[in-house]
Parts: structure tokens; C-alpha cells; sequence
């Protein structure tokens, strides 16, 4: 899977789909392709794909700008109230939402859900600390002479570790057989994880097995997103989201002091057809957690 880019501060990253019945109407398809320009026009950034007698509304996925004149989740949630206003009250019932977005601030992020009932659309968000990683803007800085100089150390300070070590895995050393634990909490009930323990290696292995709750197809996952509703369970939607239609997780190793020493996103697309799936998540020293979250 490519790698996803850390989001910055100030940005948006809206995810998901809506899914539903063709308008039955002679210019059905007209009216939710203008329904699409409406929801561009508003800042949303949707796209709409026709399937037969059905149609599904994708999120871009990709980060933007915060708007600084309008709440995006109320404008994003109109938008989705138009689309429920534009059908018949028996086609409503057909419609679904794993519509989310995420805003980061500069030490917190909302995160916003965004469901369809019969009774028209309601969101709901919580706040949670978060803080922007940096990136690797050094090498931008620098010129080229400078960045060969650098490359120039890089290759005589790795020829002198060698030589000075027979064994490189001496200084990487193996992964400790105890040391590092697995928290996967986010996750469940939908799937559970074991570490597998492997002598000598140099990466933490776990095992993600599928429980009976998590949904295989599509009919599975407006059922059991409309149970999430009734008991208004946003951390399991949030974790169903990720399992099913994202369809990756993300896991951070984590120190003593719960600092981040590094984060891999991984996909888990195979749990629709198989019900385990290992993941080699690389051994960073120091490393004390393996935190698995959505």
C-alpha cells in the first residue's frame, strides 16, 4: 500500500462514501451529478460514481486547506441533507453513510461522523489531542554540494561501523522477547491481535484474527453500522470505518514516556477474505508499545 502523508495543521481530510439508490426520476442521474457540482462548489469534495441502479458519493481522501469562513462539518452535513431531501421517503431507507472527516487543529483534531436516518442527517464529533510530525524538510534547505558533502559522511561513517563491528545485528539487536506490548483497544470488538513470538527477528509480527462482528460484504456493514447508530457508539464506528471501508490501520511504536519513535499504516483489505492476517511491523530500539489503532 503507499505510504499515506501526515497531515498538517489547518488541514481536512474527508473519507468514506455514501452509498444509495438511483433518484427514480427520468433525470435522475442529471440531478445527482449537479448534486456533485453543489457539493464542490460548498468546499465537500465528493465524487460521484454510477452503478447501475445505484450510485456511490467518494471522498477525495486526500488533505486540504481548512475553510475560515464556515464550519465544515455543518456544511458538509447540508450537503449530505440535500442529497436526502432529493429522494422519495422509500428510497431514503436505502441510503448509507461511512462518511467521515477529520479536522487538525494545532494541538487537537475533530473528528466528525456524518449519518443518514430516516428521519434526515445528524453528525457526531469528538476532540482529541494530536500533534503535527514533522517532515523531512532539511534536505530541502540544503544545496547540492552540501547534500554530497553529507552523502560523503553518511558513506564513511557507515564503512566505519562495520569495520568496526563484525555483526551489524549487534548494534540493531533482536526484537526483545517480552519488552514490547501490543495495545489494540480501538480495534475491538472487531478483530484480535496477538503478537507472535519469532527468535532472532528483527520485526514484531502480529496476528490480526477477524471476529464475527466484523463485515465482510456490504450488506454486513449497513447492518451492523445501523446497530453503531442505535447505541450512538462513535469510537466502534470510527473502528468499523477503518476495518472496512478504509480498509487500513495505523500502528505507532511508542518509548516508556509514550513519545512516538514511528508510525506505519498498513493494509488490512485481506481480512474481507481471510480471517487472519500477520502484519512485520519494523523494530525501532527503544520501542516499549506497539499501539494499533484506526
Amino acid at each position: 500500500m503507499s505510504a499515506v502523508a501526515a497531515p498538517r495543521s489547518g488541514s481536512i481530510v474527508l473519507e468514506g462514501l455514501i452509498d444509495g439508490p438511483l433518484p427514480p426520476f427520468p433525470d435522475g442521474k442529471e440531478r445527482l451529478l449537479e448534486w456533485e457540482s453543489f457539493a464542490r462548489e460548498q468546499g465537500v469534495p465528493l465524487r460521484v460514481r454510477l452503478e447501475g441502479p445505484n450510485f456511490n458519493a467518494l471522498a477525495d481522501d486526500e488533505a486540504f486547506p481548512a475553510p475560515r469562513v464556515h464550519d465544515f462539518a455543518e456544511v458538509t452535513r447540508q450537503v449530505v441533507e440535500q442529497l436526502w431531501k432529493m429522494l422519495p421517503s422509500q428510497e431514503r431507507r436505502r441510503l448509507f453513510s461511512t462518511l467521515r472527516s477529520t479536522q487538525y487543529r494545532e494541538t487537537t483534531k475533530v473528528e466528525t461522523i456524518y449519518a443518514i436516518t430516516p428521519d434526515g442527517t445528524r453528525t457526531e464529533s469528538r476532540t482529541s489531542d494530536w500533534k503535527a510530525v514533522a517532515g523531512p524538510s532539511i534536505l530541502r534547505r540544503i544545496g547540492p554540494m552540501k547534500l554530497l558533502v553529507l552523502v560523503g559522511m553518511l558513506i564513511l561513517g557507515a564503512i566505519f561501523i562495520v569495520s568496526r563491528f563484525d555483526d551489524l545485528a549487534s548494534i540493531v539487536g533482536a526484537v526483545p522477547a517480552v519488552d514490547v506490548v501490543v495495545e489494540a483497544d480501538e480495534l475491538s470488538p472487531y478483530v484480535t491481535v496477538t503478537r507472535l513470538e519469532l527468535p532472532g527477528s528483527h520485526t514484531i509480527d502480529i496476528e490480526l484474527r477477524r471476529e464475527k462482528g466484523l463485515p465482510t460484504d456490504l450488506r454486513g456493514l449497513v447492518a451492523e453500522q445501523r446497530g453503531l447508530e442505535g447505541r450512538n457508539d462513535l469510537d466502534a464506528w470510527t473502528a468499523l470505518d477503518a476495518l472496512v471501508v478504509d480498509a487500513r490501520v495505523s500502528i505507532d511504536s511508542l518509548d516508556d514516556d509514550g513519545k512516538r519513535l514511528a508510525s506505519h499504516t498498513y493494509s488490512v483489505r485481506k481480512l474481507r477474505e481471510q480471517s487472519t492476517l500477520v502484519l512485520s511491523v519494523p523494530y525501532h530500539r527503544g520501542t516499549k508499545v506497539l499501539s494499533i489503532r484506526p
